[in-house]
């Protein structure tokens, strides 16, 4: 069974825990293991959201900002994005807000996601499968990783 209402006491849970991880910068598997202690009335499937919306959020983050925030003047994908200024509480909840749309898109989910993509004005999945975003955006990896690993796809033939 799966999640079919966005309860406020989960979206608090998994905003404070990655506001925790990206502007305390500290480690995702021990802030979750944290919250879960601290949460012991939680049942299994909320406890399995959770865990599953906090790491897909930490994986994603990059590809899930320039979803998030394609549409305001003067973003660029670059990755000064990812720093601790620019994640803040309420760029972290649309980021969120992001994922619980791109999770549900394709599952028969009760759950009624119409008001996010409402507040977007766009269709977060339609941007989110679009092509215009770089490799690094795209793999939501760092442009370091891409630069050094440029040569070796190149030499195995694989497309940049």
């Amino acid at each position: 069974m799966e999640i079919t209402k966005l309860h406020p006491h989960l979206t608090e849970g998994i905003i404070n825990a990655l506001v925790e991880i990206f502007q305390g910068n500290r480690y995702a598997d021990k802030t979750v293991e944290t919250v879960l202690k601290s949460r012991p009335k939680w049942g299994a499937r909320d406890r399995r959201f959770f865990a599953e919306s906090v790491y897909e959020c930490v994986r994603w983050r990059r590809r899930l900002y320039a979803v998030a925030f394609c549409n305001t003047p003067g973003f660029d994908s670059s990755e000064k994005y990812l720093e601790p200024e620019y994640l803040t509480r309420d760029s972290i909840e649309k980021i969120c807000h992001v994922w619980w749309i791109l999770r549900n898109e394709n599952r028969q989910s009760r759950m009624n996601l119409e008001p996010l993509k409402i507040q977007f004005g766009f269709n977060p999945v339609e941007v989110w499968n679009s092509s215009g975003f770089s490799r690094p955006v795209k793999e939501s990896i760092p442009d370091w990783w891409t630069i050094q690993a440029k040569p070796s796809w190149a030499k195995n033939g694989l497309l940049f």
